[in-house]
């Protein structure tokens, strides 16, 4: 049961997990950001999730395609 509740909480593209208004924070700055060809510089400390949050915003640009 834990585990369908985790899947439930996913964003379908990006595979971050969370309801929390920073969370959804950072998706919506995704999407904007994925607008832009211009380059983004992701900072944070260790274990936050700037990989995922590299991936995703990657996966949904104009650049992906290529």
């Amino acid at each position: 049961m834990k585990q369908r509740l985790l899947f439930d909480d996913a964003h379908p593209d990006y595979g971050i997990l969370g309801r929390s208004r920073q969370i959804q924070s950072v998706l919506r700055t995704i999407r904007k950001l994925s607008r832009d060809t211009s380059p983004v510089l992701i900072t944070g400390e260790s274990g936050v999730g700037k990989e995922l949050v590299a991936r995703a915003l990657h996966e949904v640009s104009p650049r992906a395609e290529d």
